[in-house]
């Protein structure tokens, strides 16, 4: 049998191989189920972290597609329906506003979901004093 035979992927196969380099944030093809489990999605937000240097966890929010993608990390985005989503599923113990940052990342199918539009209209007229159908004439 091939070496390629004995791993179910080339990021298993490297990572067995090579386990004192970060493979985490590498663009890698993962498994397809590496997604599924909530310690690697953490492990990923945590190697994340450290390679683009932030401070804290509340400094992913400012994380980009773009970023995401160059760290491999375009996976684990389609596993919530938005950035903010997935930080909030993953990291509670942080207080998310996810209409704090302009440039929040959502999964393309975010503003799909009705529920989704309804929060956003909800948050921007609570922070505009909206209270009634006649207020948004204003």
């Amino acid at each position: 049998s091939s070496l390629y035979e004995k791993y179910s992927s080339l990021y298993e196969m490297l990572s067995s191989l090579y386990p004192s380099s970060n493979w985490l944030t590498t663009r890698v093809r993962k498994p397809s189920t590496f997604w599924n489990s909530e310690t690697n999605q953490k492990l990923f937000l945590a190697a994340l972290k450290r390679e683009l240097r932030l401070n804290d966890d509340s400094e992913l929010v400012t994380v980009t597609t773009a970023q995401l993608a160059e760290y491999g990390g375009s996976g684990l985005l389609k596993k919530f329906s938005s950035w903010i989503d997935c930080l909030q599923t993953l990291l509670p113990e942080e207080q998310w506003n996810e209409w704090d940052d302009r440039k929040l990342v959502r999964a393309s199918q975010y503003w799909e979901d009705k529920t989704n539009q309804r929060k956003f209209l909800d948050h921007f007229a609570a922070s505009r004093g909206i209270n009634s159908p006649s207020d948004w004439k204003k």
